[in-house]
């Protein structure tokens, strides 16, 4: 994951647990006010103190560790599929199979005036 990645998902991680905290607090106010049975409430995971350190420590190693190898392997492997494209141009079609037999350019379309014909002669007695 980029940098930029990492401190986007951290802030979504603090805003998250910011929202969370007051749910919990919005919770407690209505089971004291007694807005529904506390049994209909959910109940929510908090986001702990320990996951964002643990988080923000990532981030912070993150920025100061170089650029990752595997941009790197990402350069190689499209570079592989950029060579891979060019080869598929070359490939040629199969033959057609041994009991393989076109049709006839003839028989298909007197089939197609047939049907042509039968619908024009279909529609003529609908119209007025």
């Amino acid at each position: 994951m980029e940098y930029v990645d990492c401190v986007k998902s951290f802030d979504a991680y603090v805003n998250a647990a910011k929202m969370i905290d007051e749910l919990v607090l919005f919770y407690g106010w209505c089971k004291e006010i007694g807005v529904a049975r506390s049994s209909e409430y959910p109940e929510v995971q908090k986001i702990t103190d320990k996951l964002l350190g643990s988080l923000e420590g990532y981030v912070r190693e993150r920025a100061n560790r170089p650029k990752s190898p595997e941009k790197a392997r990402d350069d190689s492997s499209s570079a592989v599929k950029e060579e891979a494209i060019e080869d598929m141009n070359g490939i040629k079609a199969l033959p057609p199979p041994e009991n393989y037999t076109p049709a006839s350019t003839a028989s298909t379309c007197a089939t197609a005036q047939a049907t042509t014909s039968a619908c024009d002669g279909g529609l003529g007695q609908f119209e007025g």
